[in-house]
């Protein structure tokens, strides 16, 4: 794991990394379209008007889980219900996923903004702590 400075968007939009992970939560709307009201998932919706619904369909199919949505993002689910604190675990268990598919792509690069630290309500060093290890070099945290 490495850390960058920068807003994820402009790095991404500059085209030296590969993907961009979102964190996101695991609530789906009655018309089945993900909860992104906030934070960078918000961004994301504004981006790419239907991507709740894309991710809502996924989580209905596959389950909160890091997965694939389209548009070189990928979820990093943090929350179950948007309007929890983040789950430490929750946060392990997406990094262990990131960090499958990121050994597995050794010549991409991911970005990723603090997980569970902005509207998630923990802090960068716990979570630090718990994912350093997990993470490889080609996965790096955003500070902005």
């Amino acid at each position: 794991m490495n850390e960058v400075y920068g807003d994820a968007w402009e790095l991404l939009d500059k085209g030296e990394y590969s993907a961009l992970c979102i964190t996101t939560n695991g609530c789906l709307r009655k018309s089945g379209a993900n909860v992104m009201g906030r934070g960078i998932a918000l961004e994301a919706k504004q981006r790419f008007p239907d991507i709740d619904m894309e991710l809502g369909k996924l989580i209905k199919a596959n389950g909160n889980i890091f997965q694939y949505i389209g548009n070189h993002l990928f979820a990093f689910p943090t929350k179950n219900d948007w309007k929890d604190k983040s789950d430490i675990e929750l946060i392990k268990e997406s990094a262990k996923l990131l960090a499958r598919r990121a050994t597995r792509h050794p010549n991409a690069k991911y970005l990723l903004p603090r997980p569970g630290c902005s509207n998630g309500k923990l802090y960068w060093k716990m979570v630090k702590s718990q994912i350093q290890d997990v993470l490889p070099g080609n996965v790096y945290v955003i500070h902005n």
